[in-house]
């Protein structure tokens, strides 16, 4: 199974990049998205060891934390 990850601060936003990232996927690839609603969530999974995402899309304009 792939995991993606999503981050986006924008709800609708990241419900259309899920839609194109599930659209874009083979029909038989396994696959969950993990979305975020921010840049300090992903560092969060990833100081407790819970981050088990392949692949991370991230925003660059965030309000606190930007994806650069």
């Amino acid at each position: 199974m792939i995991r993606i990850g999503i981050c986006e601060d924008e709800k609708a936003q990241a419900e259309q990049i899920c839609e194109l990232v599930s659209r874009s996927l083979f029909a038989k690839t396994e696959y969950e998205i993990i979305r975020y609603a921010s840049g300090e969530e992903v560092v969060q999974d990833v100081v407790n060891g819970s981050f088990t995402a392949e692949l991370l899309l991230l925003d660059i304009h965030m309000k606190q934390m930007s994806g650069l």
